[in-house]
């Protein structure tokens, strides 16, 4: 196979077609081996078991790309959902650059940490696009028998209309792999010059159906409807009874964890001096009846906190042991970010044993 043998100490010369012939099939080879090993260490990747929030986490920021640049991110929503690649952790949340409504479109991100975070897949964001008019906001995500649903408000103010009407729907996207999202229906039309102003959707799912929780900010209460299918909802079922003198609900979560839910509240405190004095409240509840809630807020929007001014909304889950916090806040310069903590399983256990006595 080797060409004419030059001078002595010369290294014999392959000709030149069987040289690109072996040179090819190398490459090829390498290329083949790559391809192999990536795609073992990604099925290992996703068969390992998901060890994370062993240890507590002080709050820490954490970096998101969006779709339009900013980085700026508010009212995270996270669920489990470790069945899917590339998971176990999806969020959904929304753009909001220095406070610009028109961005605030729901968009979707998983993580295998619950600290670095991209999207489903590349530039897929946002899920839900822009409304002629007004604005979207408030996503929030569920997942139940391989498929997701998440919520979001759509509000139509009329100084934003062409003409008299003022609406809010509550609009609704599905999708199976979190990839593919359906066409956006409403479910419920709110009559803004007649109906309550609501905010912050939290979906729960319970024994009897769902619950639909809404924060009704001008009455200070957080409100439930009631959904046998995600279809059509009731009417009013009840009040979240959090029982904190003086509080203003702002943003609301309703999650499960092992023997009851978590509620994280959002809210003006009975001494905040203006509506950006947001802090974060946490209670408990064994039956979504009665609830238990610390006095003193959780987390307290303070420049010591990662130079927060206000915290708008939060989400968690229960995992390892701990109870996993993320939340959206304004740092004094006016950006958003997004941020996370944790705590001992313990801070919602106890108030679930209070809540039932």
């Amino acid at each position: 196979m080797w060409g004419r043998i030059g001078r002595i100490g010369e290294s014999p010369k392959p000709l030149p077609e069987v040289s690109r012939a072996f040179g090819s099939d190398v490459r090829r080879a390498l290329k083949a081996s790559a391809v192999l090993l990536l795609a073992m260490a990604t099925a290992a990747c996703e068969r390992a078991p998901h060890t994370v929030f062993d240890a507590d986490v002080s709050p820490r920021r954490l970096s998101l790309r969006t779709y339009e640049g900013s980085g700026q991110v508010v009212h995270p929503d996270v669920i489990l959902v470790p069945e899917l690649p590339g998971g176990p952790f999806w969020m959904a949340i929304t753009p909001y650059p220095f406070s610009r409504e028109k961005y605030e479109n729901p968009s979707l991100y998983r993580s295998r940490d619950g600290f670095v975070w991209e999207e489903p897949k590349p530039a897929m964001n946002p899920i839900v696009p822009r409304p002629p008019f007004d604005h979207n906001c408030d996503p929030d995500l569920v997942r139940e028998n391989g498929v997701f649903t998440l919520v979001y408000l759509e509000t139509q103010r009329d100084e934003f209309r062409p003409d008299s009407s003022a609406f809010q729907d509550l609009r609704m996207v599905t999708s199976e792999d979190g990839i593919s999202w359906s066409k956006p229906t409403s479910r419920i039309r709110w009559d803004l010059k007649k109906d309550p102003f609501y905010l912050s959707p939290s979906l729960v799912r319970t024994d009897e159906g769902w619950r639909l929780y809404l924060v009704e900010p001008k009455e200070r209460r957080v409100v439930w409807t009631p959904s046998a299918d995600l279809v059509s909802f009731g009417a009013v079922g009840g009040e979240l009874a959090h029982g904190l003198e003086g509080v203003r609900p702002w943003h609301v979560d309703v999650f499960p964890v092992p023997g009851g839910w978590v509620c994280l509240l959002c809210a003006r405190g009975p001494d905040a001096e203006s509506n950006s004095d947001v802090d974060l409240w946490i209670g408990a509840s064994p039956d979504l009846k009665r609830w238990a809630f610390q006095e003193e807020p959780l987390l307290a929007a303070s420049p010591a906190l990662l130079d927060t001014k206000e915290i708008y909304r939060s989400t968690g889950i229960m995992q390892n042991g701990r109870l996993v916090v993320w939340f959206s806040a304004q740092e004094t310069s006016g950006a958003w970010f997004l941020a996370v903590t944790s705590y001992e399983a313990s801070l919602a256990e106890d108030l679930i044993r209070r809540a039932s006595l």
